[in-house]
């Protein structure tokens, strides 16, 4: 498993996105460098107007009726939390990146683990990521 920080934009980590299939995600703006090695060794990033984003998720369903479990969630103290993660706040995420092969070819994703919220931003404050990403080297952990 890794840890990658940045960022957090559109993430559902204790109740899944249900637009769709159900699934537990972030988008994770991270600088320049760290978008283009993800980009480079295969996987998707998005390019967000604050900067590009690294998607990891996990998906509820799996093989065979397998409900997958919520990642866990924790406060900068290694509290697990319920509270939503809103954009903008810092976060550290953990995941383990998969690859196989099946019937239609090669795959390959980042699983979400875990998340912990390093430095919270009020949901109704305005939203501080820039589009160069910049600060988020000046944040201390």
């Amino acid at each position: 498993m890794a840890v990658i920080k940045g960022k957090a934009k559109w993430a559902s980590i204790t109740s899944p996105n249900t637009k769709y299939d159900p699934i537990y995600s972030i988008n994770l703006i991270v600088d320049h460098e760290i978008a283009k090695t993800f980009k480079e060794q295969g996987y998707f990033v998005k390019q967000e107007p604050e900067g590009p984003a690294v998607i990891i998720q996990r998906k509820v369903n799996g093989p065979k009726g397998l409900i997958r479990p919520a990642p866990k969630l924790y406060d900068k103290d290694n509290n697990e939390i319920k509270d939503p993660v809103n954009n903008g706040s810092y976060v550290a995420v953990q995941y383990n990146a998969y690859s196989g092969q099946s019937e239609h070819g090669p795959y390959q994703g980042l699983d979400l683990q875990a998340v912990k919220v390093l430095k919270s931003v009020d949901s109704q404050a305005k939203d501080q990521i820039t589009s160069d990403g910049n600060e988020l080297l000046d944040i201390n952990d």
